[in-house]
């Protein structure tokens, strides 16, 4: 195990885009023909679907979940991509982008995750509303603080789980869990600093978005700029935005995911071949 730095961590991602940045726009590029290939095979398969099925709640929830593979498993390609950049950038893969089994493995790790946190929302709700009746509203939302508590601690002990799937080939939360012993606090800050640079990054970029659609398209009012308004008065402006997003996405992804693999090299510490190297 190597020293760990929380904050050295969460910049892991700015890094990568100031080496790597030609990768990065390549990504932007993938992104968008990845959007539109998953949203036309979703669409045939859920038209096909439909049409078997008819207007049932039956073939709504597969549509839906049609819908959320798709979803998962483009982001997948471009998260996988960011881990093989960074741990194994010999594989052979365009742009570090592909599909296969790590791809699979990440979006089966996604949709543990979702089912777990749908299970502890579903607590802490029902948790809340017990006590609310029983100690007031304050007495509710004091002990519902509890299960959010352990919601966090357990997202943290588990955040590895995802750069595990593809570094070591294998599904193992409990990897996750060993090596975030006693390094959580760390880990815990790690994600707090990350998801500040986050939250700054997108509001620039949202501003910034914002800026760019209405040089092109004209400002009328602000209000005009986002909202139902923009898909019903301006449709051109309103993919535009959808297009920038996407473009934009890759980023969000490099800044959110890079900071895992860094955390995760840091506590496993440099393999065999990299500390022979050294010597």
């Amino acid at each position: 195990m190597s020293e760990f730095s929380a904050s050295d961590a969460a910049i892991a991602g700015f890094r990568l885009i100031g080496q790597r940045w030609r990768v990065i726009v390549g990504w932007s590029m993938a992104n968008l023909l990845i959007v539109i290939a998953t949203a036309i095979v979703a669409s045939v398969i859920v038209v096909a679907i439909g049409a078997a099925a008819g207007a049932s709640p039956v073939a709504a929830v597969i549509a839906g979940a049609i819908g959320l593979l798709a979803t998962l498993l483009a982001g997948a390609i471009l998260v996988c991509g960011v881990f093989r950049l960074m741990l194994r950038p010999e594989e052979p893969a365009y742009l570090f982008l592909r599909v296969g089994k790590e791809e699979a493995r990440l979006v089966v790790v996604w949709l543990i995750g979702i089912v777990a946190w749908g299970i502890l929302a579903a607590c802490i709700a029902l948790v809340g509303r017990a006590l609310q009746g029983q100690g007031g509203l304050a007495g509710g939302v004091a002990f519902a603080l509890v299960p959010v508590a352990l919601a966090i601690w357990l997202g943290v002990r588990f955040s590895l789980a995802g750069v595990i799937s593809f570094a070591e080939r294998r599904i193992d939360f409990a990897r996750s869990w060993r090596l975030t012993h006693g390094r959580t606090w760390a880990v815990l800050g790690m994600c707090v600093i990350t998801a500040c640079l986050l939250g700054v990054v997108w509001i620039g970029a949202w501003i910034l978005q914002l800026v760019l659609t209405g040089a092109l398209t004209g400002f009328d009012d602000l209000a005009s700029l986002v909202g139902q308004a923009t898909l019903e008065r301006h449709p051109g402006r309103f993919l535009l935005q959808l297009l920038l997003q996407v473009l934009f996405a890759p980023v969000l992804w490099v800044l959110s995911q890079a900071p895992l693999v860094a955390t995760y090299k840091a506590l496993v510490g440099p393999a065999p071949q990299e500390v022979a190297a050294e010597a």
